[in-house]
């Protein structure tokens, strides 16, 4: 099986290092940055851990350069609007 659009899969799974490339060929250009969903991911992981926040709606924590957030309905901790990617910016990000 191959790959043919961006919904399509290989049998081996997601190569995310060249997804959001592909993307921004297809003509979508707005997409969340994989870095920053990390960053913010381990912070969240790291604030769980120590028994900063239990994960429950309304607990607080820094995410250190991205600030502050709150964790939702379900544990759900929303980064943020996703980030336009435009011919201009695409090169500043190593994907």
């Amino acid at each position: 099986m191959s790959r043919t659009r961006s919904h399509s899969l290989d049998a081996g799974g997601l190569n995310w290092n060249s997804l959001p490339l592909k993307l921004f060929a297809g003509g979508n250009a707005k997409f969340w940055n994989p870095a920053d969903i990390g960053y913010l991911a381990a912070y969240a992981g790291a604030a769980l851990s120590s028994g900063q926040i239990t994960g429950a709606e309304g607990d607080k924590f820094s995410a250190g350069k991205l600030g502050s957030y709150t964790v939702g309905k379900d544990g759900e901790i929303v980064l943020g609007p996703p980030t336009e990617f435009t011919a201009d910016n695409i090169d500043k990000f190593n994907f």
